[in-house]
């Protein structure tokens, strides 16, 4: 069975574009070559073939400025939910189910027949 070979090569890619276990691989220097990582994936080699700094255009920016209104909406939202609790009481039971021939409760009765 013939098959095509997988891609090697990767377009320049940023930190946030690989894998949280394989960014390890932006401490190399240009020419060298990463320890064999593996995950569910499979195994990976990279070699670093050229690294460059982006300017912080508008587009960084705005990226940038989302990420931290994403965080802190998510910080806000667990914030409010974590800040309330529900406590059964007994009170929420006084309401006895109605009951049904012999005295067992309508759905335990009806379950029954």
């Amino acid at each position: 069975m013939k098959m095509d070979s997988p891609t090697v090569n990767l377009p320049a890619v940023r930190r946030t574009g690989l894998p949280p276990a394989h960014v390890a691989v932006f401490d190399l220097k240009v020419g060298e070559v990463s320890q064999v990582i593996t995950d569910n994936g499979g195994h990976y080699i990279y070699k670093v073939v050229s690294k460059e700094v982006l300017p912080m255009d508008d587009k960084i920016k705005t990226e940038i400025h989302n990420k931290l209104k994403n965080d802190q909406m998510k910080e806000m939202m667990d914030k409010y939910t974590n800040s309330y609790h529900a406590t059964p009481t007994k009170r929420t039971l006084v309401h006895p189910l109605p009951t049904g021939p012999g005295g067992r409760p309508m759905a335990a009765a009806h379950a029954a027949s």
